[in-house]
């Protein structure tokens, strides 16, 4: 199933999740 939406709504929704993983995954020292 994929949800029909516009291109730019799309990245709006995911910019924010991955900044925040990258943002987690720095935070985290390396190992």
């Amino acid at each position: 199933l994929k949800d029909v939406k516009p291109d730019h709504l799309l990245i709006e929704d995911t910019v924010p999740y991955i900044v925040r993983i990258q943002q987690i995954v720095w935070i985290m020292p390396k190992q």
